[in-house]
């Protein structure tokens, strides 16, 4: 019996310069897509990612197109206009983290490659594994940025990034490597075969791919500042009230089932309309703001500091006794009191009165009574003569 040997062949290939057009057009809806989404917004570089795509569409439509007869020269300045594009890309993720951007850094990857083609005009093959060194190593660095702290996404966001990053990495040296080694695949034409149809795919996955994830990272800090804005006083950034009250609750609500004391300090500035009067209200503001950082160095990390309105704050300080309240409210005071806040180039004297109120083991109550009572305390601190600490006393 004769065996029958089949051979199947599977032929992979589009045409090139369709998936060029495909790439330069996707990558130009994905930089208006941020746009549209955005509307406006320049900060943490976005607009810099939008202009990096921007750079990656004319970059494959200049080898899409004839724009430039000259095919070496359309090569040239496509590989600039694609370097310029991965430059951007790192600064707009230095910008998100709010590092520091070097001045150098959109000009080292344009001009190593400008250079390449300077110093080795028409070598095909050095080009090939220069050029993919060359991006490799930068994708390489920007996935390595995505790893380094600060953290200033999800990790699931985190991963979506570094996956693509380390992805085109690999692609470009290993696509450098295969052309170096089999020149016929990777000619300055566009070739049509399998290699060059996995690569331009790839391309587009990765772009989809980086492109979405800096959405979700944009979209995370905007969902963060919303609720920071909802939950949060604007001006000092402590929480507001409304905030105060839903966690004074669940924090009242753990006191009693543990059976452990909750203290309530009501502080506030004296005199504060002098010094809005003297110095103006952007002084003031600045006063407002220099008083919560000197407090917060007073306050232990699960202690609650809020502004209650005005110059009128609280702080929440779960299992403290009435005793340990009173001498915390006691060395805030006299911090303030002696140390004068700097606003630029003036010196502010201000100082604090302070009510405060514990709600006792096994003793029932609720939020508005520990307000009621620490405000009633600070009334009698401040018709004491204010700059003073006062517990609440029974009548």
């Amino acid at each position: 019996m004769r065996r029958a040997h089949v051979r199947i062949q599977i032929k992979m290939f589009i045409d090139v310069h369709t998936m060029q057009i495909v790439l330069s057009v996707t990558s130009l809806l994905m930089a208006t897509t941020l746009w549209i989404i955005f509307p406006g917004q320049s900060r943490d570089g976005l607009n810099k990612w939008a202009l990096a795509l921007v750079s990656q569409s004319f970059s494959w439509l200049l080898l899409a197109t004839t724009f430039i007869e000259s095919e070496a020269m359309c090569v040239v300045v496509s590989s600039m206009a694609f370097s310029v594009n991965v430059a951007l890309k790192a600064i707009s993720l230095l910008e998100f983290q709010q590092r520091p951007v070097p001045r150098t850094l959109p000009l080292i990857l344009p001009l190593c490659i400008a250079a390449l083609f300077f110093l080795f005009p028409g070598n095909v093959p050095v080009l090939m594994l220069l050029n993919g060194a060359a991006y490799g190593v930068a994708y390489f660095g920007i996935a390595w940025l995505m790893w380094q702290p600060p953290y200033t996404t999800s990790i699931r966001v985190r991963w979506l990034m570094i996956g693509a990053f380390m992805a085109a990495a690999i692609g470009f040296i290993l696509r450098a490597v295969v052309g170096v080694f089999n020149l016929d695949v990777l000619p300055y034409t566009a070739a049509e075969n399998g290699l060059q149809t996995i690569s331009y795919l790839f391309g587009f996955i990765l772009v989809m791919m980086s492109s979405t994830g800096v959405i979700l990272m944009h979209k995370e800090r905007a969902d963060e500042q919303t609720r920071r804005l909802a939950t949060t006083d604007p001006l000092t950034g402590v929480y507001n009230r409304r905030t105060f009250i839903e966690l004074a609750d669940m924090a009242l609500a753990r006191a009693q089932r543990t059976r452990t004391p909750l203290s309530l300090l009501m502080l506030d500035l004296d005199h504060f309309k002098r010094v809005n009067d003297q110095h103006g209200h952007l002084v003031g503001d600045q006063v407002l703001k220099s008083f919560v950082r000197v407090v917060e160095t007073c306050l232990r990390r699960e202690d609650l500091l809020v502004r209650f309105g005005g110059e009128e704050f609280c702080v929440l300080l779960p299992d403290t006794t009435h005793e340990g309240a009173m001498a915390l409210a006691e060395r805030v005071r006299a911090l303030i009191a002696d140390t004068p806040l700097q606003i630029s180039d003036t010196e502010v004297r201000v100082t604090v009165s302070f009510g405060v109120d514990t709600m006792r083991e096994g003793e029932p109550g609720n939020v508005d009574l520990l307000l009621h009572r620490a405000d009633q305390a600070l009334y009698r601190a401040k018709r004491s003569g204010r700059n003073r600490v006062a517990g609440y006393a029974p009548a």
